[in-house]
């Protein structure tokens, strides 16, 4: 009986590991791009097409605190949050091909504005209002935005640059559970910029 006692105080005291769960379908359909992941506890897999250079399999895992593994034909190295400030953070990712990229983010009570300078020269931006439930990410070539319009679906466009101009295409993102962008945005940058933010600024 004092065993079985102390055996639950023990697992009370003892911090649960959080294990997620969700998956995320991105289709940019005049474009055949997109992608099809499932997360499953400190795992993300599936598959990416059609987005540059970036199509292939995606096998990311958590360790440590820190996302690596490969999304396409890229490796992604030791990704992980620093907080530089009380309401600013820091993701440093190595990303082979492509070298050490710096994404800064300014968190707000109704919002994240991120903003990169990626190895090759090119700016990058990313906006999540948690008021509208609203995304976007873009850069010289190619801006992105969609808003939620039911439980779980986003919806919008995707530009993209051309030598004969913009092409356009309509965009559909349907999340659930933990891959919502409103929630990796707050509790876990390092996966909002692999999921939200990568896949759209780096090109073979």
């Amino acid at each position: 009986m004092v065993s079985s006692i102390l055996l639950a105080l023990a697992l009370a005291v003892v911090p649960q590991a959080f294990a997620g769960q969700g998956t995320a379908q991105l289709d940019m359909y005049s474009f055949h791009a997109g992608y099809d992941l499932k997360m499953d506890g400190d795992v993300i897999s599936g598959s990416i097409h059609g987005l540059g250079g970036m199509s292939g399999t995606v096998m990311l895992a958590k360790k440590d605190g820190k996302w690596s593994g490969r999304l396409g034909m890229y490796q992604i190295r030791g990704s992980a949050p620093v907080q530089t400030s009380s309401d600013k953070f820091r993701v440093r990712m190595t990303v082979v091909p492509g070298g050490l990229h710096y994404f800064n983010m300014k968190m707000k009570a109704d919002e994240m504005q991120l903003n990169a300078m990626l190895s090759n020269g090119m700016s990058v931006q990313s906006h999540m209002s948690f008021k509208k439930s609203e995304m976007s990410t873009s850069n010289p070539f190619i801006s992105m935005n969609v808003k939620k319009r039911s439980d779980g679906m986003y919806k919008g466009m995707t530009q993209i640059r051309t030598y004969y101009g913009w092409d356009t295409s309509m965009t559909d993102l349907k999340v659930s559970g933990d891959l919502m962008p409103e929630m990796l945005a707050k509790n876990d940058h390092a996966l909002y910029v692999l999921l939200y933010v990568l896949p759209f600024n780096l090109y073979k």
